[in-house]
C-alpha cells in the first residue's frame, strides 16, 4: 500500500503564490508499507509552464512566473514503491497577478493644454507684430487697397 501526501511550502494563505517566490512541492509525508523505498514523480497538469527542479524527488521546487491575470496551477505527485504499487495526489494553487499601483501619468503629449498654450503664444506674437507694424506705419487707403508708408 502507498499513500501519496503533498503540500506547498512557501505559498501564502489559501495556496496563493506570488511572483518570484520559490515554492517547494513537498511529498515527504507520503508513506508506503513493507519498508520499501518510495519513488516520486512530480508533473505539472495546468497553468503557466514552470520549470520543476528535482521533479523525481520527494521535494520539487519552482519559481513563480509573472502572469497578467490570477491563474490556477496544478501539480500531480505520483508515489510508487518497489512493488509497482502507486498512488497519486494533486496540488492546486493560484498564481496572483502582480497588482499595479495607480501611477502618475508620465507620458509626454504633444497636444492637450500644452498645445493650447503654444497656440496662444503664437497668436499673441502675431498680434504684437501687427500692432507694432501699424504703430510704425501710416496706413493709406487708395482704390480699396491698404498701403503702408513709414512715418517721416
Amino acid at each position: 500500500m502507498v499513500i501519496a501526501k503533498a503540500q506547498l511550502i512557501g505559498a501564502l494563505a489559501g495556496n496563493k503564490l506570488s511572483l518570484g517566490e520559490s515554492i517547494t512541492l513537498d511529498g515527504s509525508n507520503s508513506s508506503g508499507s513493507n519498508s520499501l523505498t518510495l519513488n516520486y514523480l512530480w508533473l505539472q497538469l495546468s497553468g503557466p509552464v514552470v520549470t520543476l527542479i528535482d521533479a523525481d524527488t520527494a521535494k520539487a521546487s519552482f519559481i513563480v512566473p509573472m502572469v497578467s491575470n490570477d491563474i490556477a496551477v496544478s501539480f500531480q505527485l505520483t508515489v510508487k514503491n518497489g512493488e509497482n504499487v502507486t498512488d497519486t495526489t494533486v496540488l492546486t494553487a493560484t498564481i496572483l497577478a502582480e497588482k499595479k499601483s495607480p501611477a502618475k501619468n508620465t507620458e509626454i503629449s504633444s497636444g492637450g493644454s500644452f498645445g493650447g498654450v503654444m497656440a496662444f503664444f503664437v497668436l499673441c506674437n502675431l498680434l504684437s507684430r501687427l500692432i507694432f507694424t501699424l504703430l510704425l506705419m501710416k496706413p493709406l487707403v487708395a482704390n480699396g487697397r491698404i498701403k503702408l508708408e513709414r512715418f517721416k
